[in-house]
């Protein structure tokens, strides 16, 4: 939770780089009022829509990379059990977690090993590291629930927050995926982890979140939400990590580009501020960055557009997946109130609706009834297996990843007609 002081700075635009602790001042976003918890299960209309909401403010470090929300107030969320986010019921998302389970276990030879993931989610990514490399594994995560994987001689799992020095016995690897931009004191995070391990050198550690690139250029724009405190670059996950007295052993982005993704191990030299933002590829990100205001608003100002004269045509809009993308797009986009429904494979948020907004969430069988003339999908990455569905239930509606009118490669892709 900030302080007095630290909300007074916010106010006044003098804040420090949670990474590398420089003095900024620099806005690259409006102010925003979003719901949040933008994953919480809801089934109740009324109580969706005066679901609590936060400031939003986004700065930026030239410095480093870093992009963080200075007005954040960790005392708002609750990670209970009533969170889920989980992407596991889209196949596009479980090859991907496949595929990801044989890197990591052919690279740093995961089998037979003791593992902890930090943010287990209900467990599935544990459970395929540990099935496929007969390794044993330990989850942390307060919103466990147990519906999807329960504990066996194989995974456990604790209903709570990862301190950093909870490695018990000592873990071979360490995974900790879209945690990280959750956590509004990363660096102090990061560094009692390194110190729980002491002097064990050859622990692997991989983390994974959003890749602020990929929410700067536009596929992952909505992306813009609540719990994410903090948005990372290459150079400022690199920075961070080295901070906290590791070494890095890989970087890189997958899935389509969205998530970025970094595989370290504790070094033997301890903590090094070496700022990695001074290269020709953060002066790059940057110039990206300042630029997101005037991109963010041309989406908003084509997808008001697009509803308004849906609207006035008495089109039906649906809006396929119940996520953070969705909550902050129904949240800040004008005449998003005439989408009358949200479609999700997750069968937990089904009955459910949209905080903020109140919207039901329905499942993929139920557009039948509503004959939607367009269905509208905010990641593109999961166009294709939208389309198939469409296609299972025989419905011809195009979809659209995009404004018609928003053309610039710094914003969306464009929309596809599926028939």
């Amino acid at each position: 939770m900030i302080d007095n002081d630290a909300q007074m700075n916010c106010s006044r635009g003098r804040v420090s780089c949670p990474v590398c602790c420089n003095a900024i001042s620099q806005t690259i976003s409006g102010h925003l009022r979003l719901p949040v918890n933008c994953s919480a299960l809801i089934p109740d209309r009324r109580l969706a829509m005066t679901a609590p909401r936060g400031d939003l403010r986004l700065y930026l470090c030239s410095r480093c990379g870093m992009i963080f929300n200075a007005c954040f107030d960790s005392g708002l969320l609750n990670y209970n059990s009533s969170y889920d986010n989980s992407l596991h019921f889209s196949p596009a998302f479980q090859e991907y977690l496949q595929v990801l389970t044989r890197r990591l276990i052919r690279t740093y030879d995961i089998r037979g090993k003791q593992i902890i993931e930090i943010g287990s989610g209900d467990g599935e990514f544990l459970a395929l590291l540990c099935s496929q490399g007969g390794n044993r594994g330990l989850g942390f995560d307060p919103s466990y629930n147990g519906t999807r994987v329960r504990p066996n001689g194989s995974v456990g799992f604790v209903r709570e927050l990862y301190t950093g020095n909870q490695t018990g016995a000592g873990p071979d690897f360490i995974c900790c995926r879209h945690v990280l931009e959750h956590v509004d004191k990363p660096r102090e995070f990061l560094t009692n982890l390194r110190k729980g391990l002491n002097h064990r050198r050859e622990v692997v550690l991989y983390f994974e979140m959003p890749n602020a690139a990929s929410v700067l250029r536009g596929p992952s724009l909505w992306d813009i939400i609540y719990p994410h405190v903090g948005y990372f670059s290459e150079s400022s996950l690199r920075t961070l990590f080295e901070a906290a007295g590791f070494r890095v052993l890989a970087t890189g982005t997958a899935f389509g580009d969205q998530f970025l993704y970094i595989e370290a191990a504790p070094a033997a030299s301890g903590p090094t501020l070496a700022i990695h933002a001074v290269t020709e590829q953060n002066t790059a990100f940057v110039q990206l960055a300042t630029r997101f205001r005037g991109n963010f608003r041309r989406s908003v100002e084509g997808w008001s557009r697009l509803l308004r004269q849906a609207s006035a045509q008495h089109r039906n809009i649906a809006l396929w997946g119940a996520g953070a993308k969705s909550v902050t797009f129904l949240n800040v986009v004008p005449r998003a109130d005439s989408i009358a429904v949200v479609v999700d494979l997750n069968p937990r948020k089904q009955g459910m609706h949209i905080p903020g907004t109140g919207q039901p969430i329905v499942a993929p069988e139920q557009l039948r009834r509503f004959c939607p003339d367009t269905v509208i999908v905010l990641n593109p990455v999961y166009e294709g297996e939208v389309t198939e569905s469409l296609g299972r239930l025989d419905l011809a509606a195009p979809v659209l990843t995009a404004p018609p009118s928003v053309g610039s490669r710094d914003c969306v892709s464009t929309g596809t007609r599926l028939r």
